[in-house]
């Protein structure tokens, strides 16, 4: 590590350096925001090999991860922090909240750096050259409640007491609701180093919401989630998909158990014009009526129980109405998979449709033809920064036949697409893997 002429740290590809990841991990079954986490970590170690790595994120234990990048694979720990009542636990945010605001009383920063680091928990961020945040990648607002944001703000206020520099990474911001929320946002937000958006929107939202008083005016990057590394299906997987692929066309279509289940509120919480299980009907029927097509049910979040938010249940229900109807023509795997390899199983679709976007981001950084099925602006955002003309159907702004109408065009006209993803996502996939080059520049 050197320093320059205005005393900002130069970091050389060979420094061992320590990062500490914040909203992103695997302790969810959640596998848009574990691919989330391996897109930055494959990133990281991309443009610093040596580094060293932590997940801090809400859990009840900690764990250790083999993460699979393109250098080889490496560890890394979780740094797990508690979201709880239980506010004299040592890891209780509650409690490394007020530690860290007495902290700021005692004089002389090496008598309070040494205070500090009698929490094991709180000496992983003091330790960290960056905290880095992804907020879930679309967490950094209350479309999904306050108690989320909280959830994913809470760690970001500790990191600002601690006095670590925080960098935001490529996420959707907002919207934001509440006052409450925006103040929030605010009191974050002009408070961090580096501020990265995955969409104009966001980062015209960050802009308005900081009014020039944040520390960095905010840039557009790709979503980390494109530098995900995919794993090719074992080989009993592999056989069955070269199967269906030799009786026709390989459609996946990735179900949301949240949309499905009305959203949190069961009460269209997301406001779709349609009725998305009427949509989802809809949607098999059409391919269905193809020749020669087989259609695979993927899901991209999974859960247990019929109030999981699960896609894993919706497929399930799905897959028993309508599969003796098709005559074996509707797929869905029994077991679950880990992101890298749901990756690699879309990757064999010759068309792919996701309510989920990393499920989209998924099957479009493998050149696989794609409509996202949007029930939020963060698709086209990010759909966008890849190439405008990528297809999203709007299920806030479109009745279910205009929806068919351009899944039915697309589909149709499926290698156009496809040439356009060829000819783009090389370099989109190799921007992301050295973002943090950017970063340090």
């Amino acid at each position: 590590m050197d320093l320059n002429s205005r005393n900002r740290l130069i970091l050389k590809k060979d420094d061992e350096i320590t990062i500490c990841l914040l909203g992103a991990g695997f302790t969810t079954g959640n596998m848009g925001v574990a691919a989330l986490a391996s897109g930055t970590i494959a990133a990281i170690y991309n443009s610093f090999p040596n580094a060293k790595i932590y997940i801090v994120d809400f859990s009840r234990e900690p764990a250790e991860y083999k993460v699979p990048h393109p250098a080889g694979e490496s560890i890394v720990k979780l740094v797990n922090l508690r979201f709880t009542k239980k506010i004299l636990l040592q890891n209780s945010i509650v409690r490394l909240l007020v530690i860290s605001l007495f902290a700021l009383c005692i004089p002389g920063k090496n008598k309070r750096v040494r205070f500090l680091k009698r929490n094991p928990f709180l000496k992983n961020i003091i330790d960290a050259t960056w905290v880095v945040s992804m907020a879930g990648g679309d967490s950094f607002s209350d479309i999904y409640g306050f108690r989320r944001l909280l959830y994913i703000t809470l760690p970001q206020l500790l990191t600002m007491l601690l006095r670590r520099p925080l960098i935001q990474l490529p996420q959707t911001y907002g919207p934001f609701n509440m006052g409450i929320s925006k103040i929030i946002a605010k009191f974050v937000l002009n408070r961090s180093h580096q501020i990265y958006a995955r969409d104009q929107e966001s980062l015209l939202l960050v802009q308005d919401l900081t009014r020039g008083k944040a520390r960095h005016p905010g840039n557009i990057s790709f979503d980390m989630g494109f530098s995900l590394p995919p794993v090719p299906p074992v080989d009993e997987i592999m056989r069955y998909l070269n199967g269906l692929k030799t009786k026709g066309k390989l459609i996946g279509l990735n179900v949301s158990g949240l949309l499905y289940m009305g959203g949190y509120t069961k009460q269209n919480m997301f406001g779709l014009k349609s009725d998305y299980i009427t949509v989802i009907h809809q949607l098999i029927k059409y391919f269905m009526n193809q020749d020669g097509v087989h259609l695979l049910l993927i899901p991209h979040v999974y859960g247990k129980g019929e109030k999981s938010e699960g896609d894993s249940i919706a497929i399930e229900k799905l897959y028993n109405e309508f599969n003796q109807e098709f005559n074996g023509r509707l797929h869905r795997f029994e077991i679950s998979f880990n992101h890298h390899q749901l990756k690699g199983i879309i990757g064999q679709c010759d068309f792919f449709l996701g309510s989920r976007m990393h499920a989209c981001i998924a099957a479009i950084s493998q050149n696989v033809p794609t409509i996202g099925l949007a029930y939020s602006r963060k698709f086209i955002g990010v759909f966008q920064t890849i190439d405008e003309s990528l297809p999203v159907a709007d299920l806030r702004l479109l009745e279910c036949d205009q929806i068919i109408k351009i899944i039915d065009q697309h589909f149709l006209n499926r290698q156009i697409l496809q040439e356009k993803l060829q000819a783009t996502m090389p370099a989109v996939i190799q921007s992301v893997l050295n973002f943090f080059e950017k970063v340090v520049r």
